[in-house]
Order: structure tokens, then sequence, then C-alpha cells
């Protein structure tokens, strides 16, 4: 007999210490701190989409919580999203891009990858 883990809510994520995402209600501990190159990358990303953007009312955001539902909470490495954002959208992003690593690379190639594509995300890059 299986035990199944129990799972969380929003209002549960918002009191946890430390750096998460929330998936179909479980929990998954963000990796440590990027290494150089993933910010390399991910700073060249930034500077070639807010170039293309200057004409355009969206913007890119690096690592902003997207708060799905209360199920799912995600942080994305990138999103660009068409609105004005304050604190956390409200909105589907446009584009989603996660910056791969092999601590990573299961979670966001078959697990966000799923959970974006049932949400209707249109374009995710990995």
């Amino acid at each position: 007999m299986s035990i199944e883990p129990p799972r969380y809510l929003y209002e549960d994520y918002r009191h946890w210490q430390g750096d998460w995402e929330l998936i179909d209600g479980y929990p998954f501990a963000m990796a440590p701190s990027p290494y150089g190159k993933h910010q390399k990358l991910m700073g060249r990303l930034l500077h070639l989409f807010s170039s293309e953007l200057e004409e355009c009312t969206c913007e890119i955001y690096p690592e902003l919580d997207w708060i799905i539902n209360e199920s799912n909470v995600v942080r994305p490495d990138l999103a660009i999203y068409c609105e004005d954002i304050e604190k956390y959208p409200t909105t589907m992003p446009k584009i989603i891009i996660e910056i791969i690593s092999s601590s990573t690379v299961q979670k966001d190639e078959t697990i966000k990858f799923e959970l974006y594509e049932k949400e209707g995300v249109e374009y995710y890059q990995t």
C-alpha cells in the first residue's frame, strides 16, 4: 500500500522559508543559486529581449512567481508579460524561457512543460 504525499495550496506556500515552486499541490525545492554560466546567459537574453521589446507594451521579467492557481506557483527564469505588473502577474505569460541545468532538466522539460501545456502557454523554450 502506497501513501500519497500531502498536497499543499498557495496559502501554505506563502509561509515557507526558502525558494519553492508548487506544481499540482506538490512542493519542489528550487535549485541552489545558479552558476555563472546560467546567469551570463540570462543577462544576454534579458538584454536581447529588452532591446526587441522597446516598441512594445510587453516586458521581460526574470524569476518572477507566476501564481497560476491555488495549487500551482512557478518561477520561470524569464517570462514576457503584456500587462502592467506591480507585484505578481495575473495573466498567462506570452513567452516562458527556462535555462536548463543538470539539476533542473527533469522538472523543466517534463513536469513544468506538461503544466505549461495544460495551462495553454503558447511559447515555452528550454
